[in-house]
Parts: structure tokens; C-alpha cells; sequence
């Protein structure tokens, strides 16, 4: 029977041990040095359980022109990311985080291009903190800890670039002039955007020109052309015509370098 009692009091002293660490386990504030693209950058955190949850849009921020680039956007109480697109960074008015009074510990739903992670996460005044490795496995970020300089190293996973290939949107632009010849000219407009007009070559005349879609890959700018001729009893010349279009892309989706490719069979095209 005393052995019995001297189990069950060190059972006691157990459960009361650990649950008292467990409660005594709270978040707190934390002030993190990230080392990014051979970039140092100190942000604050919030340390929960030896960890660090970053807030989604500081992740965004640190990200962009960095690693890779997403959106980030509330709707209808849902968090959606794009990969595709670019953290707008002046959308937001971000407020410094001065104490986490109030703060709920929970699980989220993000989406990124439409596929739904469900995160543990900490919420302060309405902002969403997720686990900085958590977030690195859904971005294939390698995230690792120097312990030598104290600091939070981010970079592709594997070398891997996260925006190898994208498709951007562009808008159609009016104010431009037939080429004459299959090839392309440029213009920077003046808030940054790119213009690009370009023209291929068609065996006849009656065909009309428009752009189907637009992707980035490796700094390379691929716009597919929409090629269509006329119709079957509409009268042509019987001369090659270079039909033209011209599309604006805004300066948020261009690569900081790149080349631009017309594709199709029906593109013979000169840089000029």
C-alpha cells in the first residue's frame, strides 16, 4: 500500500510538472534576424514553444523581389494567396506589434493558387502569425537557423526558382501603329509598364491579330498570338500583311531582366 501511495504521488508531481510548463508556454515577442538573398533584414516575431510565427504579410514583403513573389488577398473570410501575381505592399497599413494581449491560438485556412492548407497559427488584433517552417514547406523555402551569427536563414529549397514559369496578366493598348514587318518594338511607359507591339507575317491579307496569353519563364517573356484569318468567302489581297496588336504589362510583373519571345509557327520575327 506505501508503494502504491509513492507511485501515485510521483504520477501527481508529473502531471502537475507538466502542466504547468505547458501553461506557463506563452507567446511572446520576439525581435528575429533573417539573412535573405545575402540581405539582413531583423523583423519581429512572436516566439511560441521554441518557434517562430511570422506574420503572412511580413513573410509576403521579406519574400518579394527576394525569393519569389505572391499575392495576398482577404475574401468573404478567407486568406488567398496567387503565386502568380505581386504582394502590393502600400494596400497595407501595418501597425508595429507592441504586446499580444488578447491572442488566440488556433488553426487557419490559407489558400495558395486555390489549394487549402490548414496551419497552426496565432492571431493578434486580427493579424494571422504562422509557423516560419510551416510556411517554408507550402513555399519550398529552406529555412535554417545560423547559430554562430544568430540568424534565420531563408532560400529556395534546392536552388529551386518559385517563379520559373508564370503566366502574368496584361491589358490591350489602342495607341500604336501597324509595323510593317514581323518583329516586335518596346516602350516603357511612363509609370514603369511595359508596351510591347509586335506583328506576324500572314500569306494574305483579312487576318486579324490579337494575344491569347502571356508568361514568364526564366526571364523570358512568351506571348502566344492569336492568329485569325478570314472568313470563307471574304475578298483579300493577295499580298503578305503583317497584322499588329499591341499589349501594356504592368511593371509589377516584370522580371528585373528579360528578353521577350513571339510563339507560334506563324511568327517569323525580327528584333528590331
Amino acid at each position: 500500500m506505501k508503494r502504491l501511495g509513492i507511485i501515485f504521488l510521483a504520477l501527481v508531481l508529473i502531471v502537475t510538472a507538466t502542466g504547468f510548463i505547458i501553461k506557463n508556454q506563452e507567446p511572446v515577442i520576439n525581435q528575429a534576424n533573417f539573412k535573405i538573398a545575402n540581405e539582413k533584414i531583423s523583423l519581429t516575431t512572436v516566439k511560441y514553444k521554441d518557434e517562430n510565427y511570422i506574420k503572412l504579410r511580413d513573410f509576403a514583403s521579406i519574400c518579394k523581389d527576394r525569393l519569389f513573389d505572391f499575392s495576398l488577398v482577404y475574401k468573404d473570410g478567407k486568406i488567398l494567396i496567387d503565386t502568380s501575381k505581386v504582394y502590393d505592399e502600400l494596400k497595407d497599413i501595418v501597425y508595429p506589434l507592441e504586446d499580444i494581449k488578447g491572442y488566440k491560438i488556433g488553426k487557419t485556412d490559407i489558400y495558395v493558387d486555390g489549394d487549402k492548407h490548414n496551419l497552426s497559427g496565432i492571431n493578434i488584433k486580427d493579424y494571422n502569425y504562422f509557423r516560419l517552417r510551416d510556411l517554408g514547406e507550402i513555399f519550398k523555402v529552406d529555412v535554417s537557423w545560423e547559430q554562430e551569427t544568430k540568424e534565420i536563414t531563408l532560400s529556395k529549397k534546392g536552388g529551386e526558382d518559385l517563379n520559373r514559369e508564370k503566366i502574368v496578366s496584361f491589358r490591350q493598348a489602342t495607341d500604336y501603329s501597324p509595323l510593317g514587318y514581323a518583329g516586335y518594338e518596346t516602350k516603357i511607359l511612363a509609370d514603369g509598364s511595359l508596351q510591347i507591339i509586335y506583328a506576324v507575317k500572314a500569306n494574305t491579307g483579312g487576318y486579324s491579330l490579337s494575344t491569347k496569353e502571356v508568361k514568364i519563364s526564366d526571364g523570358t517573356i512568351y506571348i502566344t498570338p492569336d492568329l485569325r484569318g478570314p472568313g470563307p468567302n471574304q475578298m483579300v489581297t493577295q499580298v503578305i500583311s503583317y497584322p499588329t496588336t499591341s499589349i501594356i504589362i504592368d511593371k509589377k510583373n516584370l522580371p528585373e531582366k528579360y528578353t521577350i519571345e513571339i510563339e507560334g509557327s506563324n511568327s517569323e520575327l525580327v528584333d528590331r
